[in-house]
């Protein structure tokens, strides 16, 4: 059994190299006037970097779907006199497809694919609280699940809790949206 394990762990320190991951993150050559940041995406050597959006808009805060072939992120519009416009988008992993998954004139920030891959989880600012909403992707159904100053919500790879920020301590609750503890 010993050498059994041996064998495994000294297999897996030998293909580790040969698995590559991807990155997503958002850059730009900084400062150009005019021009916003960018979503990128390259290999985890750090080879192959590409450009995935090309818009005058600022795109922030990239997403891995749980399978990675999709990227959900969000993109902020030129202000409409005092309102700011960010809403919710998703592309294939490879930068093609792009969609829209939100419409709103408000707040739409911080998507993170719930552990299924079929929903996506996003805040939404409205009179100065934060509302936590589910967005099923296929039928694009959404509804509002908690309501608060939530801030980075997280799902347990089990997808049985939830843990987030609310006015600067920390809850855990159950994936229902019920019983809902204070952690910190």
């Amino acid at each position: 059994m010993k050498s059994r394990v041996t064998f495994i762990c000294v297999a897996l320190l030998l293909l580790c190299p040969l698995a590559h991951a991807k990155i997503v993150f958002v850059g730009g050559r900084m400062p150009e006037v005019g021009k916003e940041p960018d979503i990128y995406v390259m290999d985890d050597d750090g080879s192959n970097l590409r450009n995935l959006t090309n818009t005058p808009e600022r795109e922030r805060n990239p997403r891995w779907s749980p399978d990675g072939k999709h990227i959900a992120f969000e993109r902020e519009f030129p202000r409409e006199g005092s309102n700011q416009v960010i809403n919710i988008f998703m592309m294939d992993a490879d930068g093609t497809n792009e969609r829209r998954l939100t419409y709103q004139r408000r707040l739409d920030t911080y998507p993170i694919f719930l552990p299924d891959g079929k929903h996506l989880c996003f805040l939404t600012g409205e009179d100065g609280k934060n509302f936590l909403y589910i967005l099923h992707l296929e039928s694009g159904d959404i509804k509002r699940r908690i309501e608060g100053f939530i801030a980075t919500p997280s799902w347990s790879p089990d997808r049985q809790h939830i843990v987030y920020e609310d006015r600067g301590d920390i809850y855990i609750m159950g994936s229902n949206f019920r019983n809902r503890d204070a952690l910190l």
